[in-house]
């Protein structure tokens, strides 16, 4: 199920995830695409453990994602926000935090990953999906 495609919505609040941030790598503006895209100015954040998994990236020293990871990380650094859920869990990845986040704040956010894994959970707790659509160049909304 493809689920219903937009590119408008209300309150832009937006989670970066890991997959998203390394999208930086290939050229891709991801907050100027993001606004474009949905034609609206949005507040973009992520989570502490998604810098933990850059950071994990970024010192393994080979190969593009670790590269990657590196551009990342020095981008978000005046760009996004960092959330913090306050829910005195451990994660053992961001996914799982994002899952947890979907789960607590539902539409509150939306959900910024190009991980097919990821968009299928977030998809069975209808909460707004951010993803990148490759054919089109450009984010859109998927419900």
């Amino acid at each position: 199920m493809a689920g219903k495609i937009s590119t408008k919505i209300g309150k832009c609040r937006i989670i970066l995830d890991t997959s998203v941030l390394l999208m930086l790598y290939e050229g891709i503006d991801i907050i100027e695409e993001i606004e474009n895209s949905l034609d609206t100015k949005c507040e973009f954040l992520t989570l502490p453990i998604v810098i933990s998994e850059l950071m994990k990236l970024k010192n393994q020293r080979s190969g593009w994602r670790s590269k990657a990871a590196a551009v990342a990380l020095r981008y978000i650094k005046s760009r996004v926000k960092m959330f913090e859920a306050g829910f005195n869990r451990e994660y053992s990845t961001a996914d799982d935090a994002i899952i947890d986040i979907a789960k607590n704040y539902g539409d509150e956010f939306v959900y910024a990953t190009v991980d097919k894994e990821l968009k299928q959970k977030l998809r069975e707790l209808n909460v707004p999906i951010l993803t990148w659509w490759f054919g089109r160049r450009k984010f859109v909304i998927v419900t």
